[in-house]
């Protein structure tokens, strides 16, 4: 896979060498050298380039990119000219898009980007996702719908899942279990051991009612 990220502030600094630890081929681009610079050896390639066009980007070979990523909040003309380039020019398969303002975004729809990020009030829901969750580490599904990540309690040591009956007393269904590095799925039979998570899904309501049973 190739990715290439255009612009490289915080966020798309963070983004691309992120992306490159995780064997991801990025291309980093900015118009500022000293960005690129710093960049230059967290990724695969980096390039300055001072007029981001068509000519530009087919120079360094933008048509053999999978992905683009417009990390540029503060240039919407710019973020706009680029997400139809690369969408009516070049007919990059994934443009996503970096814009603060719900506007914008509209507008970035329509030419065509497949996703915008607006990271602060993701940030803000992720913030407040997790201070109304039952558990601490919860991933929500839907409004009423989450899965858990759970380390044993105390009183599940040595204790099947049958034993617990989860899902007969909470609705609360086991579907999957983390021992050490290794996570595989689980039976009836499953045997719960010390440091062991597991990881359970079920509705808010019935993950506030297991809670009290573990405090």
């Amino acid at each position: 896979m190739k990715l290439c990220v255009i612009g490289i502030g915080k966020f798309g600094h963070e983004v691309a060498t992120v992306l490159a630890n995780h064997n991801v081929d990025v291309l980093a681009i900015d118009q500022d050298e000293s960005k690129i610079e710093h960049i230059r050896d967290k990724v695969a390639h980096a390039a300055c380039i001072k007029i981001i066009d068509a000519d530009s980007l087919y120079r360094i070979g933008i048509e053999d990119i999978d992905t683009v990523i417009i990390a540029l909040p503060n240039h919407f003309t710019q973020t706009a000219m680029l997400v139809r380039i690369l969408k009516s020019t070049f007919e990059t398969k994934t443009v996503i898009a970096y814009t603060n303002d719900h506007v914008q975004a509209d507008i970035l729809n329509v030419l065509g980007v497949d996703q915008t990020i607006n990271p602060e009030m993701e940030a803000a829901a992720h913030l407040a996702d997790g201070l109304s969750a039952p558990f601490p580490q919860t991933t929500r599904l839907s409004n009423d719908l989450a899965v858990v990540e759970l380390a044993i309690p105390k009183k599940f040591i040595g204790k099947s899942l049958a034993d617990l009956a989860l899902y007969e007393n909470y609705q609360i269904k086991c579907i999957a279990l983390k021992r050490d590095e290794d996570v595989s799925l689980t039976t009836s039979e499953t045997i719960l051991q010390e440091n062991d998570i597991i990881f359970i899904a079920g509705f808010n309501t019935n993950f506030s009612e297991l809670k009290k049973v573990l405090k």
